[in-house]
């Protein structure tokens, strides 16, 4: 991304500007040093829909339509791959973008004010990234070290807590810049705090909130109340591994952990050691798991092996329809590893347990 030294009280927004521009379209013109030619494609980032793509000549390339308003969008070239691609903020004007296949995260971006929002956005948080990169490469040389692992484990989580705070800050300080609501969406939905949700919710500009990716956030918050702790937790029924339909209301009486995770999530891999271990001690206590599969469709026997890998004796289920699988949705996850406690009596007592944590509150509970 263009590297802009703003202090967030100098952010110059979009002040709505936006909503003058409705009417015309977009138009990128980008040029890609190191690579002549290629496909490159042009997606929404937070629904990962595509929307368009095109042909690289002679390391130039260009798209143009109409967006109902701003929206952070991300492209990425065939040869390159969706690894190295590249996060902006797009708006009906003429943008100019300059990419260098060396560190395609970098680019130069000029024409889109809510993407002058958005670089002052990533700047802030750029020091906890720095922070967070680190402590990957620490952890991922401390394989087999898992004492270490843990400890990096706790560093890494007090960043995050930093990162979130300084996410929030931006959020409370630019309520008319739609990079406010991007930012509610990405590190405010993941494991909510409704009454932390709601508030930065309400405190957004009503032209904000009109927005598609305001709307994203008000359709989090009515879900995250309908999913809050206290709230019976909704039914649903998915096919097992064998085809077989079991449904949420067959384990009344019981304990039971909803897990959503998915075989290609780096994450619910890494925390599937926890669950494991937290299902062997307590399976015998009137507690059980259920699985919650995002796996895409065709994509069975990655589930399958997933789930034989790394030990999962617990049931499983999924509908095979990635981020659309119903129940997710109708829990309003929009991120995994995420799971949900439920009592005897189907109600919600715990959500987003992770690590030691859900042993320990697995101990409280179950007396």
């Amino acid at each position: 991304m263009k590297k802009i030294l703003l202090t967030l009280s100098a952010v110059i927004t979009a002040s709505l500007a936006f909503s003058q521009k409705k009417g015309e379209g977009y138009r990128i013109e980008g040029s890609i040093k190191g690579l002549d030619t290629g496909k490159i494609y042009f997606a929404h980032f937070a629904r990962d829909r595509k929307l368009d793509s095109t042909r690289i000549v002679k390391g130039k390339f260009r798209f143009s339509g109409k967006l109902d308003n701003p929206m952070p969008v991300i492209i990425w070239t065939a040869p390159l791959g969706y690894g190295k691609n590249t996060l902006f903020f797009a708006e009906n004007s003429k943008i100019r973008i300059t990419i260098d296949t060396t560190n395609t995260r970098e680019a130069v971006i000029t024409g889109s004010d809510s993407q002058k929002d958005f670089a002052a956005f990533t700047h802030a948080l750029k020091p906890y990234d720095t922070q967070i990169e680190t402590l990957y490469q620490l952890r991922q040389a401390s394989k087999g070290n898992q004492p270490r692992i843990d400890s990096i484990g706790k560093v890494w989580e007090g960043v995050s807590d930093q990162k979130k705070i300084a996410a929030k800050k931006f959020i409370l300080e630019n309520p008319r810049s739609i990079v406010a609501a991007y930012g509610i969406t990405r590190y405010f939905m993941t494991q909510p705090d409704l009454e932390e949700l709601e508030a930065l919710y309400n405190g957004l500009a009503p032209a904000i909130q009109e927005t598609s990716i305001g709307k994203d956030v008000a359709t989090a918050l009515s879900k995250e109340k309908a999913t809050g702790i206290g709230r019976m937790a909704p039914e649903f029924t998915q096919n097992d591994t064998l085809g077989n339909p079991v449904s949420l209301r067959t384990f009344r009486g019981q304990y039971v952990l909803i897990d959503f995770w998915a075989s290609w999530c780096g994450p619910c891999r890494a925390e599937n050691p926890h669950v494991v271990k937290a299902f062997n001690k307590y399976k015998h206590k009137n507690f059980t798991v259920l699985g919650v599969s995002l796996d895409n469709p065709g994509k069975k026997q990655a589930w399958l092996d997933a789930i034989h890998k790394d030990g999962l004796t617990w049931p499983h289920v999924s509908d095979l329809k990635g981020w659309q699988n119903e129940a997710s949705n109708l829990y309003g996850v929009s991120a995994i590893p995420s799971n949900f406690l439920i009592d005897p009596q189907g109600k919600i007592i715990g959500k987003n347990i992770r690590g030691e944590k859900l042993e320990e509150i697995l101990s409280n509970t179950l007396k």
